[in-house]
């Protein structure tokens, strides 16, 4: 079995992960020549919101994820200086196969970054500067292994995102992803935003894909919450205001 170690407050948290790798089909033909997450809103890169915020929050080592038109990714970040962010690195997620494998291959391609707790995020929210620092301030605070940025979604759209399962005091034990129509155990749903810690990596590790051929994230925390299968350490949560994400309306 095994068994989570990690709590938060012992160590800052330094480093990120960002996922940048999908195709962005929902936004073709935007996004046939240019990655979503370089999609700009009045000539700023949505990349940039993220990683303007990472380096608000103090993040100093980025991995951001990449895969299609990775090179345009990489030769961007190359040219982008965000103090005190002091190292960017870009690694090639091969096949698409889930955000479990690609949050994988950033602790392997930069495993020192990775010795404590860090941020995972996705790419392609247009975050307020304070985003990532009140989700880490957050998690310092409750001595938690996990922390969630969660929003309040209408019930008719929980079966096409996920929802979230609280204890008595609020803390997060499960994140249920699309569940069934008039199932969902709260209003909340989880962003693809986390503070996850450095130990998780083995339960990350052991992740099947799901049944939408995927390996999942949450697969990964809900298995590190719940242990052995009595829940050992659950997350804490904040709920932040919903991240806009890019829209042709903003070109």
């Amino acid at each position: 079995m095994i068994q989570p170690k990690s709590m938060s407050g012992s160590h800052p948290v330094k480093s990120a992960i960002v996922l940048c790798a999908g195709r962005g089909k929902r936004l073709k033909p935007h996004t046939d020549n240019t990655p979503k997450p370089l999609l700009a809103v009045s000539g700023k890169p949505t990349l940039d919101f993220v990683l303007d915020a990472l380096n608000y929050a103090g993040i100093q080592q980025v991995v951001l994820v990449t895969h299609y038109l990775g090179e345009q990714i990489e030769a961007y970040a190359q040219q982008q200086s965000f103090f005190p962010i002091s190292a960017i690195h870009c690694v090639d997620q091969q096949k698409l196969a889930g955000t479990a494998d690609a949050t994988l291959i950033a602790l392997k391609a930069k495993p020192e970054w990775f010795l404590n707790s860090f941020v995972l995020t996705a790419s392609d929210y247009l975050v307020p500067q304070a985003f990532y620092h009140d989700l880490i301030q957050a998690y310092s605070e409750s001595q938690k292994a996990i922390a969630c940025s969660l929003k309040r979604i209408a019930e008719s759209e929980m079966n096409m995102r996920s929802s979230v399962r609280f204890n008595e005091n609020d803390d997060v034990l499960e994140v249920v992803e699309k569940p069934a129509p008039g199932t969902a155990p709260s209003p909340f749903s989880a962003n693809l935003v986390f503070v996850l810690p450095a130990d998780i990596k083995q339960y990350i590790e052991a992740v099947d894909f799901s049944e939408r051929g995927e390996k999942e994230i949450q697969s990964a925390i809900n298995a590190y919450i719940q242990g052995s299968g009595a829940p050992l350490l659950p997350a804490c949560a904040l709920v932040q205001n919903t991240p806009a994400e890019w829209h042709p309306s903003l070109l």
